[in-house]
């Protein structure tokens, strides 16, 4: 009875050969937890691109936007005084509403040519030749109006002319320093010495 006793308490305390280990190492499911870590390491690693490539597209965008705007709020003529290069466009833009198309009758005929406002009451400069020994002087303004001048003075020698018509709050060009410019600047003409032609 005893041996019987000492055999079923031995068999009773021995675990299966399936209980004896708590863990089995199985290299596909070591791969497969791998592979599950790696992806959520690129998805969020995708996210994060992601995310600062936006956020610098935005700062970019929103520095072009600012200096768009900036630059509509620009006064060119500002940007002239503190020396910045305007192109022919702007030039054109800033002088054209000062510029005036000039008509003069005399006795052997006719002149025309371009003069501009040097100040809002109504002063202009033209060449001499042009006005000179005239019985009537026309001006035409950029809007298309013509008023009658008068002759203030002119130097044949340097072929400049002044010219004075009624009126206030007219454009005037900006008068720069001669003494600042150098051999190869760059100049530019505005006007129509052809007359009303093309004007």
């Amino acid at each position: 009875m005893s041996d019987n006793f000492e055999k079923k308490n031995h068999s009773s305390t021995e675990a299966p050969p399936e209980e004896q280990y708590f863990y089995r190492w199985n290299y596909s499911d070591q791969v497969a937890f791998d592979r599950s870590v790696e992806e959520k390491q690129r998805k969020s690693g995708v996210l994060i691109y992601t995310l600062i490539l936006t956020a610098v597209f935005l700062v970019c965008f929103s520095i072009l936007i600012g200096l768009l705007i900036w630059n509509q709020g620009t006064d060119h003529t500002e940007n002239t005084l503190m020396g910045d290069a305007l192109t022919t466009s702007q030039v054109s833009e800033l002088v054209s509403p000062a510029t005036v198309l000039i008509y003069s009758t005399k006795m052997s005929g006719y002149g025309y040519g371009t003069g501009f406002f040097i100040s809002d009451d109504g002063y202009i400069v033209t060449n001499n030749h042009v006005v000179e020994d005239a019985l009537a002087i026309t001006v035409r303004l950029y809007s298309g109006e013509e008023l009658a001048a008068v002759l203030v003075g002119g130097s044949a020698e340097d072929d400049v002319a002044v010219l004075k018509v009624p009126g206030y709050s007219f454009p005037c060009v900006m008068i720069g320093d001669s003494s600042l410019l150098s051999v190869g600047d760059k100049a530019i003409a505005i006007g129509n010495p052809s007359g009303e032609e093309g004007s």
